[in-house]
C-alpha cells in the first residue's frame, strides 16, 4: 500500500511536470500575432498556455503593445518640426527641427518608462485584490493578465487612426463610429482581464469581476470624495479671508499720544479691539506694554505702560488691520 501511494505521487510529480513543460512549449510556440489575436478572440486560450509566463516575457510583451503609440507621437513631433522648416525657412525652421527631435525622444522615452511603471503598480494593486478574494495565482500570473490587456492599446490606436479617417471623409459619421469602437474597446479588455484571472487564479468569473471592478470603484469613489469636499474647502477658505479681510476693514487705530512710559491709543475702527492683539515697538524692537483694559470700544482709547521711558524712540503700535507710529516725549 504505501509503495502504491509513494508510485502514486511520484507520477502526479511527473504528471504536473509535463503538464508545465507542456504549457511553456505551447506558450513558446505562439507568436507575437498569434498572442494578440487570441488576447482580443480567445483569451481562455491564451491563459490557458500562459500559466508559466515570465515576468520578463509579461512585460516585453506589453512594451510591444504601447510601441506603437510612442512611435506615433515621434512621427508627429518631428512631422511638426519638418513643417515649421518649411514654413519659416532653414535657418530659423532649423531650430524648431532639433527642438521637436528632442521633445520627441523624450516623449518616446518617457511613454515606454510610464507603460512599465503603470504596468507593475498596476499589477500590485490588482494582486492585492486578486489574493483578498482568495486568488490562487502569483504575481507572475497577475503582472501577465495586466501586461496582455496591452492588445487593447493597439486597438485604440487603430480605433484612433480609422477614426481620423472618418472625420476626413464624415465628421458626422466619427461622431456616430468612435464611441462604439471604444464601447468595443471597453468590453474587449474587461473580457480580457476577467478571463485571465478566473484561469490564472483559479478563480470564478464573479470574483475576478470584482478583482478588475473594484480598484476602478475606489478610485470612482475618491474622485467623488475629493469634487465634494474640495469645492466646499476652497469656499471655506475663500469665507476665511473674506472674515480676514473684513476685520482688518473694521480694525483700525491711532496713537493719540507716547510720553514717559506711556503709550495711550484710539479705537478708530468700527468694532471692538482686543488690546491682546496690539503690538508695541520701541524703534522697531518689540516692547512688554501693559494694558489697562482687556479691549477698547470703537472711539474708544486705552492705555499701557512700558517698563522704562521710552523718550525720543519711535513708538510703533500694530493690530491685525492696522499701525500707528509716533515719536516718544
Amino acid at each position: 500500500m504505501a509503495e502504491d501511494s509513494k508510485k502514486k505521487e511520484i507520477d502526479s510529480l511527473l504528471d504536473d511536470e509535463f503538464k508545465k513543460k507542456g504549457a511553456e512549449e505551447s506558450a513558446q510556440k505562439l507568436s507575437l500575432i498569434s498572442k494578440i489575436k487570441l488576447s482580443l478572440t480567445n483569451p481562455s486560450q491564451l491563459f490557458s498556455a500562459l500559466k508559466n509566463e515570465s515576468v520578463g516575457s509579461a512585460l516585453k510583451f506589453s512594451l510591444i503593445t504601447i510601441l506603437p503609440l510612442a512611435v506615433l507621437v515621434l512621427i508627429l513631433f518631428l512631422s511638426m518640426g519638418a513643417l515649421l522648416t518649411l514654413l519659416l525657412g532653414a535657418l530659423l525652421g532649423s531650430f524648431f527641427l532639433a527642438f521637436g527631435g528632442m521633445i520627441a525622444v523624450i516623449f518616446f522615452i518617457l511613454i515606454i518608462v510610464l507603460q512599465i511603471i503603470g504596468t507593475i503598480i498596476s499589477a500590485v494593486i490588482y494582486h492585492i485584490f486578486a489574493k483578498l478574494l482568495h486568488g490562487k495565482g502569483s504575481f507572475s500570473n497577475t503582472l501577465t493578465v495586466v501586461a496582455y490587456t496591452g492588445s487593447v492599446n493597439l486597438l485604440y490606436i487603430a480605433i484612433m487612426l480609422v477614426s481620423l479617417a472618418f472625420m476626413l471623409v464624415s465628421p458626422l459619421m466619427t461622431m456616430i463610429i468612435a464611441p462604439l469602437l471604444a464601447i468595443v474597446t471597453i468590453v474587449l479588455w474587461f473580457r480580457i482581464i476577467i478571463t485571465g484571472f478566473s484561469i490564472l487564479h483559479e478563480m470564478s468569473k464573479k470574483k475576478a469581476l470584482l478583482v478588475a471592478m473594484l480598484p476602478i470603484i475606489i478610485v470612482l469613489v475618491l474622485l467623488l470624495v475629493v469634487s465634494i469636499l474640495l469645492p466646499h474647502a476652497a469656499a471655506s477658505s475663500t469665507e476665511n479671508q473674506l472674515k480676514s479681510v473684513t476685520t482688518q476693514m473694521q480694525t483700525s487705530l491711532r496713537i493719540d499720544s507716547a510720553f514717559g512710559a506711556m503709550v495711550v491709543i484710539r479705537n478708530t475702527g468700527t468694532t471692538n479691539m482686543a488690546t491682546s492683539s496690539l503690538t508695541v515697538y520701541a524703534d522697531n524692537v518689540p516692547a512688554a506694554c501693559d494694558w489697562r483694559t482687556d479691549s477698547v470700544a470703537p472711539g474708544g482709547t486705552s492705555s499701557c505702560t512700558l517698563a522704562s521711558s521710552c523718550s525720543g524712540k519711535r513708538i510703533k503700535v500694530t493690530s491685525a488691520g492696522s499701525s500707528d507710529i509716533v515719536t516718544c516725549e
